[in-house]
């Protein structure tokens, strides 16, 4: 006979049941965030289930980013995510703090590159033309969480690379520097599976979920200013879009 717990809406998975279960022993407080929950062989004697129905409801939970699982530990309860929005021109740094948030930048690369056909395109320069790459790691009280790259056209900031970007935002020096203010901006948003190169930066496993969010920004006379791509961990950020 099943964990009277269980007992839910008539045709209801016995797994989603558990998921249900388990998001409420999280809500309550009863597993708070960093918590290590019982293993699933002891979750499946405790509620009478198969070592499979238990894994299956673990395992969307750790899609979702409510669980963690960690190698040959055991499964956590996730922090709670951080919610950024998508359509704004507001920077990362000041919607991490507006979010009660720590966040801190840092740079991994700064070069000129030659840029792929498909960058070159969105900023409306030729593929023989060097770009500015530059590539930030972002986190949130420490913990990594989002891969931010970013093209800047070489011909609109000549000199760039003499700033000092860990501290200062890209687009306070485009405006103040080279009065290049952003005027227009367009987005789109995703999802996809961590790049064996963005696991490797944000401490995630290959084929973890992402976001990815993809930006252009434009100046007021409609020049091409930015290209963006923002891989963000699945776990760890929300992205919120206000109409």
């Amino acid at each position: 006979m099943g964990h009277p717990a269980l007992e839910g809406a008539p045709g209801q998975p016995l797994y989603s049941r558990f998921e249900e279960l388990v998001r409420e022993r999280i809500e309550s407080g009863e597993w708070s965030p960093g918590t290590l929950i019982p293993s699933e062989r002891e979750l499946s004697a405790e509620f009478g289930l198969s070592r499979a129905t238990t894994r299956k409801a673990l395992d969307r939970l750790v899609t979702e980013g409510v669980l963690r699982k960690e190698p040959r530990r055991g499964t956590y309860v996730a922090e709670p995510k951080t919610v950024f929005e998508a359509l704004t021109l507001r920077g990362f740094s000041a919607q991490a703090l507006e979010a009660g948030a720590s966040p801190a930048s840092r740079l991994l690369r700064f070069e000129r590159v030659v840029p792929s056909t498909q960058v070159a395109a969105r900023l409306e320069v030729p593929t023989s033309q060097l770009v500015y790459l530059i590539e930030r790691l972002r986190t949130v009280d420490g913990t990594p969480v989002a891969l931010h790259q970013s093209y800047v056209p070489m011909h609109l900031a000549p000199e760039l690379q003499q700033e000092d970007l860990e501290k200062r935002s890209l687009y306070e020096v485009l405006a103040s520097r080279y009065r290049l203010g952003v005027g227009h901006a367009q987005e789109t948003l995703e999802s996809s599976l961590a790049t064996e190169y963005e696991a490797v930066v944000l401490g995630v496993q290959p084929g973890a979920p992402m976001l990815l969010l993809n930006i252009r920004l434009s100046s007021a006379d409609n020049r091409p200013l930015e290209v963006v791509k923002v891989a963000f961990r699945g776990d760890r950020v929300s992205l919120r879009q206000e109409i």
